[in-house]
């Protein structure tokens, strides 16, 4: 089993908002939630809930499961 932890998953919201752009302040108003909120994400602060992946991903305009290969495959998701 693969575990992305909250660091992975802020690492791929990062590297995924630079790759299209996007200022904290755009992806929030895409996304329909605040700019700390991706800040303390991108900052492996806190675990978003499943909405909020899925809030962030439509501001990405991909499928969450994508969002979560990206954490998995490019940002230091651990096996477990």
């Amino acid at each position: 089993m693969t575990r992305i932890g909250s660091h992975a998953f802020g690492c791929a919201v990062r590297m995924l908002r630079a790759r299209e752009r996007l200022t904290q302040k755009k992806l929030a108003a895409r996304a329909r939630i605040k700019a700390q909120h991706i800040s303390d994400i991108e900052l492996g602060r806190i675990n978003p809930t499943l909405a909020t992946i899925e809030s962030l991903a439509d501001g990405l305009a991909l499928p969450a499961s994508a969002l979560l290969s990206e954490a998995e495959r490019w940002c230091g998701a651990s096996k477990r």
